[in-house]
C-alpha cells in the first residue's frame, strides 16, 4: 500500500471512523517493500504462520464466465477468548483459522480477544475520535460475519435491507447487496453454493411488496426468493 493512502486511512480513523485491519495488512508499500505503517498503532508483528493447502475442488464456473476454485486447509480452526474490553455487542464465540500472527502492542491497545495461550487475538487502538482494530489471525467465515455484526453495531451502523436464509436452513457463502439508484431500489443476491438456495430478503414494514427479478423477468412476492446454485439475481424491490 502506498505511504499517503496508508495516512488517509489514518486520518479517517482520527476523524471518527472506524477501521478493521486483517493478516497480513500494511506491512509493506506497492513495491512490496517493509513500511512501519503499523507504528501509528503501537504494534509490532513478530511472527506469522499461514496453513498448509489440503484438497483442491475442481474449477467451477459463475454466470459472469468467471472461475473459482475452492481450497481445503489441513489445519483446523482455533478458540478465541473475549476479554474484558471486548465488544459491547455480542459476536458469540469466534474461531480463527489462516495466518495468525504473534503481535506486540503498546499501551494504548485494548484487548478485545486473546488466543488460547494468552497472546493477543484483536486489538482495538483508539485515534483521534475513531478506533481502528486489529486482528492477529483470519476468522472462520461464521466468525467473521459475527464479528461485523458487533462492530456495525458498535459503530452505530444500520442496515435497511438483509437477506438471510430460510428458517431452518443452513446456507452459507451468499453475498447481498442492496443501493439506490435515484428513486429506484436494487438488491443483488449471489448464491456461491453448489446447491440452490431458499432466501428471505427482510426489511421494514412497507419498504416493499415484490421483488422483480431483472434477469428472468418475473416477481416474487412475501419476500422469498429461490437462487440457483452458482448464480447472481438482480432484483428491483416494489
Amino acid at each position: 500500500m502506498p505511504a499517503g493512502v496508508a495516512g488517509k486511512i489514518w486520518e479517517y480513523a482520527a476523524r471518527g471512523g472506524r477501521v478493521l485491519v486483517v493478516p497480513e495488512s500494511l506491512l509493506g508499500d506497492e513495491y512490496n517493500r517493509h513500511q512501519p505503517y503499523l507504528e501509528r498503532l503501537g504494534i509490532a508483528v513478530r511472527a506469522t504462520t499461514y496453513p498448509r493447502p489440503g484438497s483442491v475442488a475442481a474449477m467451477a464456473q459463475g454466470y459472469d464466465q468467471s472461475f473459482s476454485q475452492a481450497v481445503d486447509f489441513t489445519e483446523t480452526a482455533f478458540k478465541l477468548k473475549p476479554a474484558e474490553a471486548a465488544f459491547s455487542g455480542s459476536t458469540g464465540e469466534l474461531e480463527g483459522r489462516g495466518a495468525r500472527q504473534s503481535i506486540e502492542a503498546g499501551g494504548a491497545a485494548e484487548t478485545l480477544f486473546r488466543f488460547a495461550d494468552g497472546g493477543p487475538a484483536m486489538l482495538r487502538v483508539v485515534l483521534g475520535e475513531g478506533a481502528v482494530y486489529y486482528a492477529a489471525c483470519s476468522f472462520e467465515g461464521r466468525s467473521y460475519a459475527r464479528l461485523l455484526d458487533a462492530l456495525f453495531e458498535e459503530t452505530g451502523v444500520t442496515r435497511t435491507v438483509r437477506v438471510r436464509a430460510v428458517e431452518g436452513a443452513d446456507k452459507w457463502k451468499i453475498e447481498a447487496r442492496f443501493a439506490r439508484l435515484g428513486d429506484r431500489k436494487l438488491l443483488y443476491v449471489v448464491n456461491y453454493n453448489p446447491a440452490a438456495a431458499r432466501l428471505s430478503v427482510q426489511a421494514p414494514a412497507g419498504f416493499f411488496g415484490v421483488l422483480h427479478d431483472l434477469r428472468e423477468r418475473r416477481e416474487f412476492k412475501g419476500g422469498e426468493i429461490a437462487l440457483p446454485a452458482r448464480q447472481t439475481g438482480i432484483y428491483e424491490m416494489f
